[in-house]
């Protein structure tokens, strides 16, 4: 769930609330948390303070600041210095919450500028986060401990909604899902904005009371406010809002708009109750006069594609159709050469740390004393990066996935002395060590024992029903006919569609020529014949 994102003037405020005196009061309010704001975020090493005061330098409402100046009025002493204070502290945890939620969604913009996870990467954007959440506990701590404790309890109530959101309506046992979400939004957004209310009525001297009922009324505004960049996020025009509509649908978050929309008694309630609830279908690759070449030749002439999200996609052709180099445009390790290629919506190397691609061979120099737990935990890298520890979730994570490829039992070998089968059971553990949501293959099956076959065969089914996206290569007809999808190559795409249309006699004369096919299969009902085309030979 994504947060108010509609971009402002960076500098100068200019509020009319209808009273002159009021106007100038909260504008003048509003310059001094300005100067604090960024004063206290440029403190430090200028490597920290880019990254950390990108977004507020980019601009932003300053709701929370201007939640904090107006309850603040209701006191004596209204825009004091500590409620300057308690303003500025609840922009920077505002500002926190924001690089870590672009991260969680993967954002690309935010307030009209890149997003920090974009411009730099996602560990910077989470570090920044962090040194933002410092920087409010300093602020914090110039006040009172009062005021540290009730932070503390808007911390928790913060992570507590971000995690009833993440384990969704199910995980925390709602059995209402319209309340569930209001439950969220109420811990993610109305109660910083409520904790501005707080701050801003206590620091200016008002009553128990009247603090109370300010507090109540910022829960409430926050919660309106959420409900409201809900409709933005799937209505909105990106060069207004300063975000790309449709995130929490994408990352399947299912906000007020939407419940409401599945409840609704129509065809088009009917409608996208069987796209968010039945099984999806959405776009996981398009391509577009896609050109790919391998060195100098072209390998995949313009072709255009789309292929589907959460299922599984066999890509099949003979040798030098352009199987392996389409599989490496994917991965995002080769640009096109011209045309227009996407995953999940976004530039393929973008989606690069998400997507896990295991390569049909990978040579081992003799004697290199690297263990298969060695080779599986390198999974985790795009993830952690090169020099961070792994901690005790990373290494569950290898050994389930050690687990699921049936080499848990052969961890402390080296890969020199594995099989040809084991090896490729621990390189495909490495794919599935990794954070991914697609997950691609090069002829994972050709040439294994029937163990590794079988149990290789047995993960590309399983992964589609985990939500991952599974494209795999194969000169296999039989195999190919199992999968949800298939690509017919042959320097083009031949043919992009399920099975039943695509393996047809027609288009496989047009993929190998007759002289490629023989004798009846029953792989594919209306295929006449069966691909014979062994393994080896030139691979582009």
């Amino acid at each position: 769930m994504t947060y108010g994102t509609t971009p402002s003037p960076r500098h100068g405020f200019n509020l009319d609330l209808g009273d002159d005196a009021l106007n100038t009061r909260l504008n003048t309010g509003l310059e001094a948390v300005e100067e604090l704001l960024i004063t206290e975020l440029s403190r430090g090493e200028s490597f920290l303070t880019d990254k950390v005061t990108h977004l507020a330098k980019a601009g932003g409402k300053r709701f929370r600041p201007m939640m904090a100046l107006l309850c603040s009025e209701f006191g004596p002493n209204p825009g004091a210095e500590n409620v300057i204070r308690g303003a500025a502290a609840t922009e920077m945890v505002h500002l926190a919450t924001l690089y870590h939620d672009d991260v969680m969604d993967e954002a690309e913009r935010r307030r009209g500028v890149a997003s920090a996870n974009t411009r730099w990467t996602n560990t910077v954007a989470i570090l920044a986060g962090d040194i933002l959440f410092a920087h409010a506990s300093r602020q914090m701590s110039l006040m009172d401990l009062d005021t540290v404790a009730h932070f503390a309890d808007t911390f928790s109530e913060l992570v507590t909604g971000q995690m009833r959101e993440t384990v969704g309506a199910d995980g925390a046992g709602a059995a209402d899902p319209v309340e569930h979400y209001l439950k969220v939004i109420e811990e993610k957004t109305g109660v910083l904005i409520s904790s501005a209310a707080y701050l801003g009525a206590r620091h200016a001297g008002a009553s128990d009371e009247v603090v109370a009922r300010c507090s109540r009324i910022g829960d409430a505004v926050g919660m309106v406010f959420q409900i409201v960049d809900d409709i933005i996020d799937i209505f909105s025009d990106p060069e207004q809002s300063g975000k790309t509509p449709g995130t929490d649908l994408r990352e399947g978050v299912f906000t007020l708009p939407v419940l409401y929309a599945l409840e609704e008694d129509s065809p088009a309630g009917e409608a996208l109750r069987g796209l968010l609830t039945g099984p999806l279908t959405d776009d996981a690759d398009v391509a577009r006069a896609l050109e790919l070449r391998h060195g100098s030749h072209v390998a995949v002439r313009p072709s255009d594609f789309t292929l589907p999200a959460r299922r599984l996609i066999a890509v099949i052709g003979p040798n030098g159709s352009g199987k392996s180099t389409l599989l490496t445009a994917l991965a995002g390790l080769s640009d096109p050469a011209s045309g227009a290629l996407e995953v999940l919506g976004e530039n393929p190397r973008r989606r690069s740390q998400r997507t896990s691609f295991v390569m049909q061979s990978i040579g081992v120099p003799q004697g290199v004393p690297v263990t298969v737990r060695d080779v599986v935990g390198m999974g985790r890298y795009p993830t952690l990066g090169w020099f961070r520890p792994f901690r005790k979730q990373d290494r569950d994570i290898v050994r389930a996935a050690m687990e699921r490829m049936q080499v848990a039992d052969l961890a402390r070998r080296h890969l020199d002395q594995l099989s040809g089968g084991q090896r490729q059971r621990a390189y495909v553990a490495q794919g599935l060590a990794q954070d991914h949501d697609v997950l691609l293959l090069d002829e994972p099956m050709t040439g294994l024992d029937i163990v590794s076959a079988r149990t290789i065969d047995d993960l590309l089914h399983e992964e589609p029903t985990r939500g991952v996206s599974v494209v795999y290569t194969t000169h296999d007809l039989d195999e190919a006919a199992e999968a949800d999808h298939v690509v017919l190559m042959s320097g083009r795409v031949v043919a992009s569609g399920p099975p039943r249309d695509v393996l047809t006699v027609e288009n496989l004369d047009i993929a190998y020529g007759r002289g490629a096919l023989h004798g009846p299969s029953t792989a594919v009902e209306d295929a006449a014949d069966f691909l014979d085309d062994p393994a080896g030979g030139i691979r582009h």
